[in-house]
């Protein structure tokens, strides 16, 4: 399994998260596979700098290691922030990894959506990455809320230290 998969799913790309994928979409195709190798690259790629980035250091090594396990043991501690993390809907690690995916250049937006591009694009995401990262900031900070009252991270000792980005939305200057 791969390590985001209790995290994200592909279905966290739809809406105003879409990255224009061909997934769900019935009958095996080499088009749908291509478009779920693409993403599952993107979300092995940006999401342990996004735990990292909520979690710190010190707590996100721990959090990665138990998520890769094949048989995970029982921690009440990591199973508690992943709950954190699953219950925010859009899903802010991957409203981070759709911004990365726009900040690298790997899609565009259009008038009719997003879509996978190998050259510069006319069309400017950053609307889309703004609305994006603050939607990501906003869940952030309900998650470290419900992080700092959690009597179970408390007791394990978890102790998150976030990066401050991670807490500050971007205007549509982009500071």
């Amino acid at each position: 399994m791969e390590r985001g998969a209790m995290i994200i799913q592909l279905s966290d790309f739809t809406g105003i998260l879409s990255l224009g994928l061909n997934i769900g979409t019935g009958a095996p195709s080499l088009t749908r596979t291509a478009d779920e190798a693409w993403a599952q690259s993107l979300i092995d790629t940006y999401l342990p700098d996004y735990v990292r980035g909520l979690l710190g250091n010190s707590a996100a090594e721990g959090f990665l290691a138990w998520l890769a396990e094949a048989e995970r043991e029982e921690n009440a501690a990591y199973e508690q922030l992943l709950d954190f993390i699953t219950t925010e809907h859009p899903n802010p690690a991957a409203c981070y990894i759709y911004y990365k995916a726009l900040d690298n250049g790997n899609v565009r937006a259009s008038s009719t959506g997003v879509h996978r591009t190998a050259d510069d694009g006319a069309e400017n995401p950053r609307g889309l990455q703004i609305r994006a990262w603050n939607v990501m900031v906003d869940a952030n900070r309900r998650i470290l809320l419900k992080a700092g009252v959690s009597d179970v991270l408390a007791e394990a000792k978890v102790t998150l230290c976030p990066k401050l980005g991670f807490c500050e939305t971007l205007n549509w200057f982009g500071i």
